[in-house]
């Protein structure tokens, strides 16, 4: 007589294939291969960078900095300016010269005829004529620049007047010339040793730097505080400062050499610039 009930052996097949199936609909043969130690360690990395912001927001910091512009000068250094109205009639001195405070620059003539001698007050080497005989010129005006060449450079920059608010003597400051490429060089490192207590004026500026032009330039953007910068000397570079990511340029800065300053006046943690505290 034939036996009809499904042997043991096929029963445990059909629930076997019954199983295989339903793990295939839920995708559960899919599970291992999701959880493979390459994706472990790519989990891994990622909680780790995460970790690392973190603990940088908190510990690490950003720099806030105002920022100005200003030029390499040299102290004792000076303009030569006429003290008339006239006509150059004479110029007495050439780029680098030495002369001596007293010794006579060039002559002007006015109107009347009266010859004027126009004499430098700044023992030192000139370092730039701007006049040529024949030519006009007027009450004020740069006819020459003298320089103590064996003092070194610093610089005078102007800032925004709210800018005295926060900047103090002692202050880093990263000053990048107009002559030096920043992506090359990098910038100048000075210390800010000087902060004017007002605002200074374009009377001021142009006395300073015996051109009305440049007290312009400066206050084009309102009202300024003036600021002066000591540069960190480095005599194994060829410029003689240090500079912040190279030996700097090969070539000698000179003074009146436009430059941008940017004075830094707070550390801040980048969680508080998050939050913004």
């Amino acid at each position: 007589m034939s036996n009809d009930k499904p042997s043991q052996k096929d029963a445990a097949g059909a629930a076997q294939s019954a199983r295989k199936r339903v793990t295939s609909a839920l995708g559960l043969d899919e599970l291992m291969q999701v959880t493979n130690p390459r994706n472990w360690l790519a989990l891994t990395g990622l909680l780790i960078a995460v970790a690392a912001i973190i603990v940088w927001s908190f510990l690490g910091s950003l720099p806030r900095a105002v920022t100005g512009s200003g030029l390499l000068l040299r102290p004792n250094g000076g303009a030569v300016v006429s003290p008339v109205d006239g006509l150059v009639t004479a110029v007495r001195v050439t780029d680098g010269d030495t002369v001596a405070d007293g010794d006579e620059i060039a002559e002007v003539t006015q109107a009347d005829g009266t010859q004027t001698p126009v004499t430098t007050v700044i023992s030192g080497t000139v370092t730039g004529v701007n006049v040529a005989q024949g030519l006009q010129t007027r009450q004020g005006a740069t006819l020459a620049s003298v320089e103590q060449l064996n003092q070194p450079l610093s610089v005078v920059a102007y800032l925004p007047l709210t800018s005295g608010k926060v900047i103090d003597p002692g202050m880093v400051a990263q000053i990048t010339p107009g002559t030096a490429d920043v992506e090359s060089y990098g910038y100048l490192l000075g210390t800010v040793t000087s902060v004017s207590d007002f605002p200074v004026t374009s009377v001021d500026i142009a006395g300073l730097f015996g051109t009305d032009t440049l007290a312009e330039d400066f206050l084009v953007h309102g009202p300024v505080i003036q600021i002066i910068v000591t540069l960190k000397e480095d005599a194994a570079n060829e410029s003689g400062y240090q500079w912040s990511s190279s030996s700097g340029p090969p070539f000698q800065l000179k003074s009146g050499t436009p430059v941008k300053a940017q004075v830094i006046t707070e550390e801040q943690r980048p969680i508080d610039l998050i939050l913004g505290r």
